[in-house]
């Protein structure tokens, strides 16, 4: 199974940018499942050590360059993981972009996890690694999930997180 994604053809769990779309196909249909339970309402407390893991994560990267780190979007939580569930439930990243106010957002769609915080770490951290190694660069379509973690213009961050069939959906909204 293969994602493409700015004529770039990527391996599984693949990401995407708000301007783009992922070319799922049949093999990520089996990831998101909608009729399977809801995980996000459920587990919205535990979403918490998550959304701080990608804080810190985001914000370490953002200190190696001597930016000003991010401040958790509280107020934006909830939203985002709705966010999260919605765009899983669709199986089409960025398919609810701008519901939760933000100004650009990063996904990882679709990335295998278990119902312990060690192994959805582990894939939030894999993921938000594979995107920072996008950059630095332009264009914008080549380096976007870089650019939008490095954006010096952001002040604030909330991440949102679904997680159903072993399949963990998280956006990066940035504000």
């Amino acid at each position: 199974m293969y994602f493409t994604w700015m004529k770039i053809t990527w391996l599984p769990f693949a990401f995407c940018l708000v301007a783009n779309s992922c070319a799922t196909g049949d093999a990520a249909q089996t990831l998101a499942n909608p009729d399977v339970t809801d995980t996000s309402s459920s587990q919205s407390g535990s979403w918490n050590g998550l959304r701080q893991a990608c804080l810190d994560f985001t914000n370490a990267k953002r200190a190696s360059l001597a930016l000003d780190p991010l401040t958790q979007w509280a107020t934006a939580d909830s939203c985002s993981d709705k966010q999260a569930l919605n765009d899983q439930t669709a199986n089409a990243a960025h398919s609810h972009f701008g519901s939760c106010d933000e100004r650009s957002q990063n996904t990882c769609p679709g990335w295998p996890a278990g119902s312990d915080f060690a192994s959805q770490k582990g894939s939030l951290e894999s993921c938000l690694q594979m995107m920072w190694d996008e950059g630095p660069g332009e264009p914008y379509s080549a380096h976007g999930h870089y650019i939008n973690m490095s954006n010096a213009s952001y002040t604030k961050l909330t991440c949102g997180f679904s997680l159903q069939n072993g399949s963990l959906w998280v956006n990066m909204d940035f504000r």
